[in-house]
């Protein structure tokens, strides 16, 4: 009995280990630890996708074969869009086309695939600790990137930026993901909130307040429009659940502010772009071709352009913003670059697997505010940035929810 015990800790550990290790390079935190110690004279690991992912996702699926059979979810779409998306690159689009040595959606999502193949053959009780683990190594991540903002460690040459980069931090990393991932950690902390499993931060009560302060500013001080749109929308959405839910007498405080705020928009307005550069950038993003003279409204209508010269297989992942305006040719508007690359049939295939990764169903959409909240997430997101390893936890969270929510449809057949 002791030995069975012993051998049982034995694999929670080992298991928990391996799950460690790879959301630290779903994360990156395997880079920005790597950076560090780097900075402290302590040589490069070698070889990291293995140590990181490949050798720990071997071991949990050894071990799932051996205990139950290996669950294999969304492979037929995920490979379909995989050969589709590899085959238009290196056939479709002539011989002086370069897709590159790595094809890069194809990479992307082969290596969000093998994350998220590894994650939901992991035993349900892993789920929290899934989780509250991605918390808090979202949390180290943040910690390097602020010591190096002041001064403490030099990892990615994070300082206040100028010219271009005035009134947000300037980098040898794009800060941006790192903005989008601390409201992917804030929405996890709320989720974990939301369902009585608060994320502890060692002893400090309403934990949830003492992370705003960690996960807020690296939006407001690197001035990243799209994290901001992100955070809002997730507040929207779970503000909206909450409605049902509140008294009366909190609906008519909420309308009164609503009515406050209204009569004060223009003081508000003024006074939010006098005091944050990122409300400033949000208020001021040109919405056409003549109202600006560099960004991202160039890589839509490029890609657009491009997309109508091709709309059905595309021009290529690599030109689809290209030939139109100097040094742009890819759009980080994924829906006009998606057109763009592989036209209307890839399209339809990327955004059906978007939809099965993120969504599975109505009903599941209906049932599940984290599945809401996460499909609302990515479709943002999407306007603005590709799609990041990270996706993969995402996916395994709607993954359980589906199968909570086919379980207590069989429960009550």
């Amino acid at each position: 009995m002791i030995e069975k015990k012993h051998n049982h800790l034995y694999f929670n550990t080992q298991i928990k280990v391996c799950i460690t290790l790879i959301l630290m390079f779903a994360l990156r935190t395997n880079f920005w630890i790597s950076e560090l110690l780097f900075s402290l004279g302590i040589p490069y690991l070698r070889f990291q996708k293995l140590w990181f992912l490949f050798i720990p996702a071997t071991l949990i699926l050894i071990k799932r074969y051996y205990n139950h059979k290996i669950q294999i979810n969304n492979l037929f779409i995920t490979s379909f869009f995989l050969f589709t998306h590899y085959f238009m690159e290196t056939f479709l689009y002539g011989i002086n086309y370069n897709p590159g040595h790595n094809i890069d959606l194809f990479h992307r999502w082969l290596y969000i695939y093998i994350i998220y193949i590894v994650l939901i053959n992991l035993e349900p009780q892993y789920l929290s600790f899934t989780i509250k683990r991605s918390i808090t190594l979202l949390i180290i991540n943040l910690s390097i990137i602020y010591a190096d903002l002041l001064g403490f460690v030099n990892v990615a040459q994070v300082a206040y930026g100028y010219d271009v980069f005035s009134g947000r931090l300037n980098s040898t990393q794009n800060l941006n993901i790192i903005a989008d991932m601390s409201v992917f950690g804030i929405v996890l902390v709320y989720w974990l909130r939301y369902i009585k499993e608060p994320y502890k931060l060692f002893i400090l009560k309403n934990n949830h307040i003492y992370l705003l302060f960690l996960f807020l500013p690296i939006i407001f001080l690197n001035a990243s429009r799209g994290s901001l749109i992100l955070l809002f929308s997730s507040i929207f959405i779970y503000s909206i659940n909450k409605w049902f839910k509140v008294s009366m007498i909190s609906k008519i405080i909420f309308f009164s502010i609503i009515i406050s705020l209204f009569l004060l928009q223009n003081s508000i307005t003024n006074y939010l772009l006098e005091q944050s550069f990122v409300f400033e950038r949000l208020y001021s993003t040109p919405m056409s071709v003549e109202s600006s003279s560099q960004g991202r409204i160039f890589q839509i209508v490029a890609s657009w352009n491009n997309f109508l010269t091709s709309p059905i297989i595309g021009v290529g992942y690599n030109n689809a913003a290209s030939g139109h305006f100097f040094n742009i040719s890819r759009s980080n508007f994924q829906y006009t670059q998606i057109l763009a690359s592989g036209g209307v049939i890839l399209f339809i295939i990327y955004f059906y697997m978007i939809y099965k990764f993120f969504a599975k169903s109505y009903n599941l959409i209906s049932s599940s505010l984290i599945v809401r909240v996460i499909l609302i997430f990515i479709l943002i997101l999407f306007i603005f940035r590709r799609p990041e390893f990270y996706f993969a936890i995402f996916g395994y969270i709607v993954y359980i929810q589906n199968l909570s929510l086919n379980e207590k449809y069989n429960n009550s057949r």
